[in-house]
């Protein structure tokens, strides 16, 4: 069957933002013992006392993961640090873009923790953080201050993705796949510098922290889905994606990001994604009434 137009259109797209995709480094925590998280594989830690940062196991499904239990005596700030080996990337990947699951904490610290990409002076480009006493998830940069989750919910998992151009400054940012926050942030610098920090009490997390360098942000492509009333969630996904419509599925074809059919399924709606690498997709979903759509999924 020949691939119709539209999914054409997609996969080159989904080709060309990752055809200079590379990867400068990635963390899970897996390997760490638990209990306090000190240095190491890269990390540096920075003021604070041993157990104001630990590997935990929040749930289940992240495993381990590393969260800060900063108190309100931290008033100078504590600091986990990493460098971003930006100066090892291929030469023409001049965006850089971090994804990583984003941990909001209890409700009842009132502090910041958050994610700041800084250039070799830790001057800040662009941050992520949560103030825990109003529940809000922000992103800052020179020309951007603004809400992710105006009302994040505390104890919670965020799926957070952010691109910073260094020719124009561009800052681009999407939660949990949503919709994309863009604004104008300092150009020409170098994000060296992946900073988890807090200041006064805080116990935000993280976990799966991916860092690439690439040609062009995977946040400039479209929308590629078509406008009606199928969903495809969670996107991201880990392990099951599921496929809300009101229309009858005939078949549902994935194809990974070289062109080949990476999973069929018939008529069902619930697909396991469990099995499959790292990457970007295309789903296309043929429903019986004869029409398409093709939706660009993320597998973490």
């Amino acid at each position: 069957m020949k691939k119709n137009y539209l999914f054409l259109v997609v996969l080159g797209l989904l080709a060309a933002s990752n055809l200079f995709s590379q990867s400068l480094w990635e963390d899970n925590f897996e390997s760490y013992p638990l209990g306090n998280f000190l240095d190491g594989n890269g990390w540096v830690r920075e003021d604070g006392q041993d157990d104001w940062a630990q590997i935990v196991e929040l749930d289940s499904i992240h495993g381990k993961s590393l969260q800060l239990f900063a108190p309100d005596t931290n008033l100078l700030g504590m600091f986990v640090t990493h460098n971003n080996n930006w100066a090892n990337r291929t030469q023409g990947n001049n965006v850089f873009e971090t994804n990583f699951d984003f941990y909001t904490g209890n409700a009842q610290s009132e502090g910041l923790g958050q994610v700041v990409i800084a250039n070799s002076n830790f001057y800040e480009i662009v941050s992520i953080g949560m103030l825990s006493g109003g529940n809000s998830l922000f992103i800052y940069a020179d020309g951007l201050d603004t809400s992710l989750v105006e009302n994040a919910l505390p104890d919670t998992w965020y799926n957070i993705t952010i691109t910073y151009d260094k020719l124009s400054g561009e800052v681009i940012a999407q939660v949990d796949g949503g919709p994309k926050i863009s604004g104008s942030g300092a150009a020409d610098l170098d994000p060296e510098i992946f900073d988890f920090t807090a200041l006064l009490a805080s116990n935000v997390g993280i976990d799966n922290i991916k860092v690439s360098a690439t040609k062009s942000s995977i946040l400039n492509l479209p929308n590629v889905h078509q406008s009606g009333s199928t969903i495809a969630f969670p996107n991201p996904v880990h392990d099951v994606l599921n496929i809300r419509t009101d229309k009858n599925v005939a078949h549902i074809t994935i194809y990974d990001i070289a062109g080949r059919v990476a999973g069929e399924f018939s008529t069902q709606t619930e697909l396991d994604f469990s099995s499959f690498t790292s990457g970007i997709f295309a789903v296309n979903i043929l429903f019986e009434d004869g029409t398409q759509e093709v939706h660009k999924v993320i597998k973490k």
